[in-house]
């Protein structure tokens, strides 16, 4: 067993060091949540998220009303992370 563990960690030093987990859990909260102000996937679900809002704002229904929720969520955080990008250093 302590032969794998010393293999583990042998790849590990190879690949770059500590681990991404580690590396994401000592940053603070504004650097980790502005990165999500340039990842284009956000912005994809942010995109759709806003055409949501405006296509499906005079529909009735409870599940098209937390899908709407859920969309002012997504927007609202994308915001604050536009807000920490910018003012955030």
């Amino acid at each position: 067993m302590n032969k794998e563990l010393d293999n583990y960690a042998n790849i590990r030093l190879k690949l770059g060091g500590d681990n991404m987990e580690d590396k994401l859990m000592e940053m603070p909260f504004p650097e980790l949540i502005s990165e999500l102000a340039v990842a284009p996937l956000y912005i994809l679900m942010v995109i759709v998220a806003i055409l949501n809002v405006i296509l499906n704002r005079k529909n009735k229904g409870c599940f098209n009303y937390f899908l709407i929720m859920g969309s002012w969520v997504y927007i609202c955080i994308y915001l604050l992370a536009l807000y920490f990008f910018f003012f955030g250093k």
